[in-house]
C-alpha cells in the first residue's frame, strides 16, 4: 500500500471519530433536554389543591392559615404575595404539608392586608425546584368608602388651621360614644372628613373645644385586616393602636370614649 493510501485511510478513521464524538456530544445534550423537559411535565403536571382557612394580623405580622387538599405533586414550599393595594411584599416558606394537613404561617409583614395570594413551590424527581402558579388568592371583603379630601373648604367650614400636617380641624357638636361609621359619618355630613392617624398625632384638631383631648378619636388610616387607627386626641408619640373591632365605641387598650373629630382641607 502506497502512502497516499495511508493517508486516506488514516483521514477517514479521523473524520469518523470525530463525527461519533460530535453525535455523542449531540446525544448528551437531546439527553439533557429531555431530563429538563420530564422535569418541567413533572412539576407542571403536579395537582396541589390549597385553601387558605384564616388570614390574622398580630402584633408580629400575618398568620396564614393554610390547608393541602388532596393532590399529587412534591410539596417542599409556600410562596406567600401580600399585597396593601399598592405594592405587594413576597415570603417563601418551607413546609412539608401532607395532603388533608393544615398548618399556620407566620408572616412577619406590617401594614394593610389588601390580598394574599398562595403559590405553592415543588420539587422535581431530579431536585430542582420550581414555582407553580397562584392556586388560592385571599381577598379582603371590606368594602370601607370614606372621602380623602372633604367636600367643605376650611373657610366654608368656618374653622382655623391645624396642626403641621392639617389643612384644618375641629370637634362636631361634640358627639361621643361613636364607632368608625358614626364618626365617618358625622363628619360628612359636615362637609368635612376623617382626620389621619399623622393629622391627630400632629395635634391638629387638640384643644378645639369639647375636651376631647384625653379621648381617643377614629381616622381614615386603614391598619390590619379590617382595622382603622384610633388616637388620642393630644397624643404623646406612641398612643394610638390598630383597631379591628369597628363597632367600637370605647378603647379596648386605653379604656377611653371615642369622641368625634373631624379634618378638612383647603
Amino acid at each position: 500500500m502506497n502512502k497516499k493510501g495511508v493517508s486516506t485511510i488514516i483521514v477517514t478513521v479521523i473524520m469518523i471519530t470525530i463525527v461519533l464524538a460530535a453525535i455523542g456530544v449531540v446525544w448528551v445534550m437531546i439527553q439533557n433536554i429531555l431530563e429538563q423537559g420530564a422535569e418541567d411535565i413533572s412539576v407542571a403536571s403536579a395537582r396541589i389543591n390549597l385553601d387558605v382557612q384564616n388570614v390574622k394580623v398580630t402584633e408580629d405580622g400575618v398568620d396564614v392559615q393554610v390547608r393541602r387538599n388532596k393532590g399529587e405533586g412534591n410539596l417542599v414550599g409556600l410562596k406567600f404575595i401580600v399585597s396593601d393595594g399598592i405594592g405587594t411584599e413576597i415570603f417563601e416558606e418551607p413546609t412539608t404539608i401532607s395532603e388533608l394537613g393544615t398548618q399556620k404561617f407566620s408572616l412577619p409583614y406590617t401594614g394593610f392586608v389588601k390580598s394574599v395570594e398562595v403559590a405553592p413551590i415543588l420539587q422535581s424527581a431530579g431536585g430542582k425546584n420550581a414555582t407553580g402558579q397562584v392556586v388560592e388568592n385571599f381577598d379582603n371583603p371590606r368594602k370601607d368608602i370614606y372621602l380623602e379630601i372633604s367636600e367643605k373648604t376650611c373657610s366654608e367650614l368656618g374653622w382655623v388651621l391645624g396642626g403641621a400636617t392639617a389643612e384644618c380641624g375641629d370637634d362636631i357638636g361634640c358627639i361621643k360614644d361613636v364607632n368608625w361609621e358614626e364618626t365617618k359619618n358625622a363628619c360628612e355630613n359636615a362637609g368635612a372628613r376623617l382626620c389621619t392617624k399623622d393629622e391627630i398625632l400632629a395635634n391638629a384638631v387638640a384643644g378645639s373645644g369639647c375636651g376631647f383631648d384625653s379621648y381617643m378619636i377614629w381616622t381614615n388610616t386603614e391598619c390590619g385586616l379590617k382595622g382603622f387607627y384610633l388616637v388620642d386626641g393630644n397624643p404623646l408619640p406612641n398612643e394610638f393602636y390598630c383597631e379591628e373591632d369597628l363597632s367600637s365605641i370605647t378603647s379596648s387598650q386605653f379604656r377611653s370614649s371615642i369622641g368625634v373629630r373631624c379634618c378638612g382641607d383647603n
